[in-house]
């Protein structure tokens, strides 16, 4: 590649960047008229895209962008004001720019691409269009003397002596000072004149910012900052902590890398049971170091979500004025950061669900009105870390879904039949909006009404191995939710074995692991409808027997045996358990794609090879959940288990079950057993601080510690070298509370308690001849994490505390 071929390169990346944010900036500006800083953003790009094109011999780009700066230079100087019809003038002329831009990549040409119809509108804006080069005439002396536009590629230059010299604009980043053969540098002294007979235009009102590594570069090597050049610092510190990557050599190293934690893992397994401690340690650093090395080009490959988010200003500004509506568009979490092949990926399927939200879901202004709400509607776009994934809300405040109308429609399509809707939640029902074909809107337009649209968001982010789903309120708005891997190179696994085959288990979709034997098969494993389910901590667990799944004509032996490993696992909103033979290991490994004779199976998301040479296949949990556990049999556990639940509720008006725990000073508290998760021992060494607070790590998480006997106001106690810990979950979040022992479970009887709080407490209780204190889990946990409950709504009812009101007693 040529020099010149290398510099239009960087000029269309550059522009392409610059010109996602110009459309944000534009629709910024349009509800925001008088902003200077957006102005000034605008005008900037535009007058860099102008100067550089210029210099590239891009003439017809050069004069739509001269023609889009005059109508700029109007706004910025007060002369007119940005309304809806400048507003879609300025956007039109960036459409073109982009397909000029995009006409050069492919042909390097500017090609046949009509600007002449957008000259003409802007200059009709301007009321000048008999005398469209008069301003520019007017204004030229003053541009020449102040800022050379025109001579773009001319920046900050170190002369001889180090120092540097002011050719001014730095409209041109990535026009960087390039060394000649004798090593030494050199603007190309010949581009000024190119430029000489190029119409001047007006000036920016103050320097623009610099933004590219060359004039980072030269301004770095100023010890002082002046007020001429505000930004330097900023220029200089981006110039000096990024570089540009071709992302084909991100994906090489990623390749590598991944071949490189397949040997990793193999030399691992190989020196786990050899004496030779020398190669034992070896081993143990290489498996450290390829595990940094790992983290750190995966973290090349992550990119913040907000660079997808760009283009949505204008999609949601563009289609409210198509479809008459006023709506407001709201970001949230733009910094969560994806793999850039899975931020690709989900491009389409966010653009359309975005669509939906302002087409399908919000109203127009008079049904609005109509309804007691503000005429302006508001689309939220959401994003968020939330077990192991990036979690991704698109979120409208309109009528929401009518799931009778759901209903009815896939009535009429035939999908459903009576029968069928009647054992269905609101839930199912939306669910079949992702179906093939079915649509609930009206009429078929431009826009939308074919069908064809949510089945294929479906199809594409299961492809990725994500989820997508959907929950409306009526009258209050729906949320359409995408849970999306964080990678899909490398993962975490636990290694299962069933029916003597290997098998991996994406542990993001993992709970935890329960051990089957005979002697608890009778109390602890049921049936309901002849399927079996696991009472787990008071909650019924569908079951799945992965050899069932995988080898039909093996059920009626294998249901014979009783022994074996529940992996407990969720899928979106459902958790069953997976029954497998045997748990092998836990590592991380390389996902391989299948042959097409294994993906047509449809149970499995890759492959892969372990550290002892042996092939495991990735189960689809998802897949698995969807041709295992049948509606019917779901609605039975989950009726036998609001049944046990009712008897239970009954039963607590006279009795209670507590967890009692010792925590110095012989005191005795009683924690609520559904506020219990897990019982753990923890190495006191293992206790960190952040921020002041105590945590630990626990099962790839921080947790928060809370010291019950600190909390309770208890004198301090020689720490022992071995923590009690009892763990509380709610959703992605966890809490341990340290105790000085685990003392029993009882049954509380509420006739014997006392109903005065105290600071942490809820009163007193006799217990087993003993007064008890019974403790408040709320604000045990709030010590621990005050914001713990922040993204809870209802409190009491999500923490399921119904015993802590019994405990105290009504």
């Amino acid at each position: 590649m040529g020099e010149m071929d290398e510099i239009v390169r960087e000029f269309l990346v550059e522009s392409y960047e610059n010109l996602d944010q110009l459309e944000q900036d534009m629709v910024s500006l349009e509800s925001e008229p008088g902003s200077k800083e957006l102005l000034s953003s605008i005008f900037r790009t535009i007058h860099t895209i102008k100067g550089t094109s210029g210099f590239l011999a891009f003439n017809r780009l050069e004069k739509l962008a001269h023609r889009g700066e005059n109508l700029l230079s109007e706004l910025r100087d007060g002369v007119r004001e940005m309304d809806q019809e400048t507003a879609d003038v300025l956007l039109s002329m960036v459409d073109r720019i982009r397909a000029i831009m995009g006409s050069v990549e492919e042909t390097g040409q500017e090609g046949d691409v009509d600007i002449d119809s957008v000259i003409a509108q802007i200059e009709a804006i301007q009321g000048k269009t008999e005398s469209a080069a008069k301003p520019a005439a007017e204004q030229a002396p003053h541009e020449t003397a102040e800022t050379p536009a025109e001579v773009p590629f001319m920046t900050n230059v170190p002369d001889e002596k180090g120092e540097t010299s002011m050719g001014e604009p730095a409209e041109v980043p990535f026009m960087t000072n390039v060394p000649d053969e004798k090593g030494e540098t050199s603007m190309g002294a010949e581009a000024p004149a190119a430029q000489a007979e190029t119409k001047p235009e007006p000036a920016p009102a103050k320097p623009a910012q610099s933004a590219g590594a060359a004039v980072a570069a030269a301004n770095s090597k100023k010890d002082t900052k002046s007020a001429d050049h505000p930004t330097s610092d900023h220029g200089r510190s981006a110039a000096e902590s990024s570089i540009r990557v071709d992302v084909d050599l991100l994906d090489v190293l990623m390749r590598e890398v991944s071949e490189l934690v397949l040997v990793r893992n193999q030399i691992v397994r190989q020196t786990d049971n050899m004496s030779d401690m020398n190669l034992v340690q070896s081993s143990q650093r290489l498996s450290i170091v390829a595990t940094e090395l790992q983290e750190g080009i995966m973290k090349t490959r992550m990119q913040p979500i907000e660079h997808l988010w760009s283009k949505m200003p204008r999609v949601v500004r563009d289609l409210a004025k198509q479809t008459g509506k006023k709506v407001k568009l709201v970001m949230i979490g733009g910094d969560t950061e994806l793999d850039r092949s899975l931020l690709e990926a989900i491009k389409d399927p966010l653009t359309h669900m975005v669509r939906n939200a302002v087409d399908h879901g919000v109203e127009s202004p008079e049904e609005r009105k109509a309804a007691g709400k503000d005429p302006e509607g508001i689309v939220t776009m959401k994003a968020y870390h939330a077990g192991g994934q990036v979690v991704v809300d698109i979120i409208d405040d309109g009528a929401g879904i009518d799931p009778v109308a759901v209903a009815n429609k896939a009535l009429d399509k035939g999908l459903v039949t009576s029968a069928q809707l009647q054992d269905m939640s609101d839930k199912d029902i939306f669910n079949m909006l992702f179906l093939p074909g079915f649509s609930t809107a009206k009429k078929v337009s431009n826009i939308s009404g074919r069908g064809v649209g949510t089945d294929v968001v479906k199809t594409s982010v299961e492809a990725i191995g994500g989820t997508v789903d959907v929950e409306s309120e009526l009258g209050h708005g729906s949320t359409w939710r995408m849970r999306i891997p964080l990678t899909l190179a490398i993962q975490p696994s636990l290694t299962v074995e069933s029916h003597g085959e290997l098998y991996a288990i994406p542990q993001v979709s993992l709970l935890e692991l329960v051990a089957l034997d005979s002697s608890r098969k009778e109390t602890s494993m049921e049936y309901v409808n002849a399927s079996p389910v696991y009472r787990l901590r008071g909650m019924l667990l569908p079951l799945i027997r992965l050899s069932h799944v995988l080898h039909p004509e093996e059920t009626e032996r294998r249901d014979e045996e009783a022994n074996g490993v529940i992996a407990v696992l969720q899928n979106d909103d459902q958790r069953f358990g997976l029954v497998v033979d045997k748990v092998i290991n836990n590592e991380e490994i390389v996902v391989k794609p299948l042959s097409s004779k294994l993906k047509s199976i449809g149970l499995y998301a890759g492959a892969t090879l372990l550290g002892d040479g042996r092939v495991a296949l990735i189960l689809d949990i998802g897949a698995v959940a969807r041709r295992s556990l049948t509606g019917a049999s779901t609605q039975a556990a989950q009726k036998a288990q609001a049944a046990a639940e009712a008897a239970q509720a009954r039963a607590s008006d006279v009795i209670g079950q507590a967890l009692v725990v010792g925590i110095g000073d012989g005191r005795r508290v009683a924690i609520p057993l559904a506020a219990v998760t897990r019982l753990e021992h923890v190495n006191a060494e293992k206790v960190e601080r952040v921020g002041g607070r105590e945590v630990i790590q626990y099962r790839g998480q921080i947790l928060p510690i809370v010291r019950l006997d600190r909390l309770l106001g208890v004198m301090d106690y020689e720490e022992p070298k071995d923590l009690q810990v009892v763990v509380y979950n709610r959703g992605d979040r966890s809490v341990a509370m340290v105790v000085r022992e685990i003392l029993d479970i009882v049954s509380d009887d509420k006739r014997k308690h006392s109903t005065v709080e105290d600071h942490g407490l809820l009163g007193s209780a006799v217990l087993k001849d003993r007064v008890t204190e019974l403790l408040d889990v709320e604000q045990a946990v709030r010590a621990a994490d005050p914001t713990f409950f922040d993204e809870i709504d209802d409190f009491n009812t999500e923490l399921e505390l119904g015993s802590r009101l019994d405990m105290v007693g009504a």
